[in-house]
């Protein structure tokens, strides 16, 4: 459809145009339906003709699916880490919080034996997006994703949680000196006169309503940018993801004296082994965790040094593996994964092994991620509002931090608070459940305790025949309770349901856990 009006409208001078769509016959089919209407028109970036230059006079530009496969494949094929961190900066300075996969596409331009990929940011409809609005504001309590654009930057997360797929395998090759300069180089390119002059070009009437206020926000988040990119590289780096490729390769891992850990990775095809293509110190105040997933080929992975401060978790994935462990590291902080090839463990002091087939779970359609969750923490809240004529207005909400981790489905450790107070007598409720996933291979651990004191019953009398002369809030009988109760729970056969990353669901549950009796 969009090829047929770009022929249509013979007007396109700029990535974005705003058209008027003609009434003309090179519709076609899509004469009737489109035109009148106004609509985009979006430069579709893409490789010329055979073999020509195209976009930016690349010779071939990806998506993100197909980008993948071409760096799977080829160590000498990467993706500019700088470039990429350059377009997240400006997705936080203009509040596009919608970028996953889909909205990339990737340009190749020749480097030395192979090629550097550079990131071709597109569809644009979330920035500047503004979830205003009292309802949006409760919505914002269990959904974070409905952010604000104003001069303070949203909830991390809400901004971030889209892109957290790509940024951590994309990224992850820069340390902490690389995004404070990326972000020094980022600002200085966005001086006050270059924000005027961008907002200056809004429709006048436009900017009568909107420009001093987005001249404003746009300045103050440009200077706000360091200490917010800041905490965003604190997020994604305390549990580190690596990807290797299908080649043949040697990872090495040295745990140095002050508890960093060293990582290099060097493709090791026809028996000669390259100059890293992958090399960075991870730093024990900042990274808790180092997973590392090899794919395929015939891969070779060594761990030496001092007792570890970083978790290593390293995946085999297919082909002829071989694992080596020769540090101080305590066992539970080197783990080897591997059920596919035949494979060699060399455990030394003490790394664990762990051959039993594996597969990560789908990720969830709302943020358009391959894999669900296996790191970090999310937190939610959803309140509630009740009245009934026992307890009269009850006031109360569910507190939820879920933990989640590595090979744990659909999390590691969930805790959930629930507190309230009915206005009748100001009877409180209080609950806690905590729930432990894999204590042991497929046993979960779970507690729940409360405290009630807005149960009740009524009671008048024994036997069938009894009467009730007086109202029925005579006969009511008050009652508190305590509930302790810890269990196991063994599971077998079916696979586990994923936590969305939104989480609503598992909320919702928590929620009806607590109070489902008191709505009732």
């Amino acid at each position: 459809v969009v090829d047929r009006l770009m022929e249509a409208v013979d007007i396109l001078h700029s990535p974005h145009t705003l058209v008027v769509i003609p009434d003309d016959p090179r519709l076609g089919e899509y004469r009737e339906e489109f035109a009148g209407l106004i609509g985009t028109l979006q430069e579709h970036p893409s490789e010329g003709p055979d073999d020509t230059p195209g976009f930016a006079g690349s010779r071939k530009v990806s998506g993100t699916d197909n980008l993948r496969e071409d760096l799977e494949d080829d160590s000498g094929d990467r993706v500019d880490a700088h470039a990429f961190l350059k377009a997240r900066l400006m997705d936080f300075l203009i509040g596009d919080k919608d970028r996953h996969s889909g909205q990339w596409r990737w340009a190749r331009f020749p480097d030395g034996d192979g090629h550097t990929w550079l990131p071709v940011p597109e569809d644009r409809d979330q920035a500047f997006i503004h979830f205003n609005g009292f309802a949006m504001s409760l919505a914002r309590l269990g959904l974070p994703k409905q952010i604000l654009f104003e001069g303070k930057y949203p909830n991390l997360i809400g901004m971030t949680i889209n892109g957290w797929e790509l940024d951590r395998e994309f990224l992850a090759e820069l340390d902490r000196s690389d995004w404070d300069a990326a972000v020094a180089a980022f600002q200085d390119e966005l001086p006050d006169t270059v924000i005027e002059e961008a907002v200056r070009r809004l429709p006048p009437p436009y900017y009568a309503l909107v420009g001093e206020r987005l001249d404003a926000a746009l300045k103050a988040r440009r200077d706000a940018l360091p200490e917010y990119a800041g905490r965003y590289y604190a997020l994604i780096t305390t549990h580190a993801e690596i990807w290797a490729t299908d080649e043949d390769e040697l990872a090495t891992f040295e745990h140095l004296a002050n508890g960093d850990l060293r990582v290099r990775i060097s493709s090791t095809e026809d028996g000669a082994q390259e100059p890293p293509y992958f090399e960075r110190t991870y730093r024990a105040a900042e990274t808790r965790e180092v997973r590392l997933y090899l794919r395929g080929g015939e891969d070779r992975a060594e761990v030496a040094g001092a007792a570890g401060a970083v978790r290593l978790h390293i995946d085999g994935g297919g082909g002829d593996d071989t694992f080596v462990n020769t540090s101080g590291a305590a066992a539970s902080d080197t783990r080897f994964y591997d059920y596919r090839g035949d494979n060699r463990f060399d455990t030394g002091p003490g790394a664990r092994v762990d051959e039993r087939p594996y597969r990560r779970p789908p990720g969830s359609a709302m943020t358009n991620a391959r894999y669900a969750l296996d790191w970090g923490v999310q937190p939610g809240f959803l309140p509630l509002f009740a009245a009934n004529p026992e307890n009269g207005l009850f006031l109360g909400g569910v507190v939820r931090r879920t933990h989640f981790g590595f090979r744990k489905d659909p999390f590691a450790v969930r805790h959930a608070f629930g507190a309230g107070m009915a206005t009748t007598g100001f009877r409180p409720f209080v609950s806690y459940t905590v729930q432990f996933r894999d204590v042991w291979s497929g046993l979960d651990a779970h507690v729940h305790t409360e405290y009630s004191g807005v149960e009740g019953t009524r009671f008048s009398g024994f036997g069938n025949d009894t009467r009730t002369p007086e109202s029925s809030s005579f006969y009511r009988l008050q009652q508190s309770h305590f509930l302790l109760a810890p269990s196991f729970e063994l599971r077998r056969g079916a696979e586990p349901q994923h936590a969305s990353a939104d989480g609503m669901e598992a909320l919702r549950s928590e929620w009806m856990a607590a109070f489902g009796p008191i709505v009732k």
